[in-house]
């Protein structure tokens, strides 16, 4: 090991307990606090605007399909489903990562293969964006899809900002799978649920298309989205937190993790740090 690195002596200790020979991925409790912030961010940004559709008349539940209690006029079973889709999605991404050393995949100073890729990227996220707040001036039968856009595309354009560069780079699946395996999934509950009348989209704010029998067009864009955001938040997380742990900033004090995580992720790698990371990985894998 000490051959190893002793050409790149600049590699932090907290780095080495990640490589596969010390057992790759981050530790349990580390990743049991990602996922509570994930979790919190989520309810809370989710909330106000599912209890506005609930408010004006764009979701219905019949009364004796739910308990009865309610949070902001929202079903407490819908609030359970805002915990168990981020729950599922980020176990997933999780499990995904668990291989991938993230340090590895940071952007470095005066390299970025990646850049034609986040263009694009960007470029399809500000689109949808727009088309939502189009859509929502609009109104009738769009009403329910350009609320969809216009609340998750913002999420979504912001956290492709800040960390499109390592989405791209990081490997498909640690980003498309944990998209696509719980969107399938609740694609398929949904139906089920849609069938079955537990809740209903009203006539009139949604614009009957289906993506196949029961499952509405709206609805498969509104857990695929949702998906896209834990997935990109979790996946800027680990960008922070990499570039923190390689430049060695001290990320762990609860006063000043938001804003070095913020800081962290506009900030690069120098090459010869980035280097000596991926000869360790490279050896020691």
């Amino acid at each position: 090991l000490v051959a190893v690195l002793s050409p790149h002596p600049v590699l932090p200790r907290r780095l080495l307990n990640q490589l596969p020979c010390y057992g790759a991925g981050s530790p349990p409790s580390s990743n049991r606090k990602r996922l509570s912030q994930v979790l919190q961010v989520a309810i809370v940004a989710t909330t106000p605007w599912d209890s506005y559709l609930i408010r004006t008349n764009v979701w219905t539940y019949p009364p004796d399909a739910v308990l009865g209690p309610k949070l902001f006029d929202i079903p407490i079973e819908e609030v359970f489903f805002f915990f168990i889709q981020t729950y599922i999605t980020s176990q997933i991404y999780l499990l995904a990562s668990k291989p991938v050393l993230h340090p590895v995949y940071l952007p470095r100073r005066g390299k970025n293969i990646t850049k034609a890729a986040e263009v694009v990227g960007g470029g399809i996220i500000a689109t949808l964006c727009a088309s939502g707040f189009y859509l929502l001036s609009i109104g009738g039968e769009y009403t329910y899809l350009s609320l969809i856009l216009s609340w998750a595309c913002p999420f979504m354009l912001f956290l492709w900002t800040v960390a499109s560069s390592h989405l791209v780079a990081l490997p498909f699946t640690s980003t498309l799978l944990p998209i696509a395996i719980p969107t399938l999934y609740l694609w398929l509950v949904d139906t089920l649920a849609l069938q079955r009348g537990t809740w209903a989209i009203v006539p009139g704010t949604k614009t009957g298309l289906f993506v196949w029998p029961h499952l509405e067009f709206e609805e498969a864009i509104f857990f695929l989205v949702t998906n896209v955001m834990i997935v990109f938040g979790l996946a800027a997380g680990d960008k922070a937190f990499a570039i923190c742990d390689t430049l060695e900033w001290n990320a762990g004090s609860s006063m000043r993790t938001v804003p070095l995580l913020v800081q962290a992720l506009f900030a690069t790698v120098d090459e010869e740090r980035s280097k000596g990371i991926e000869i360790a990985h490279e050896t020691l894998a």
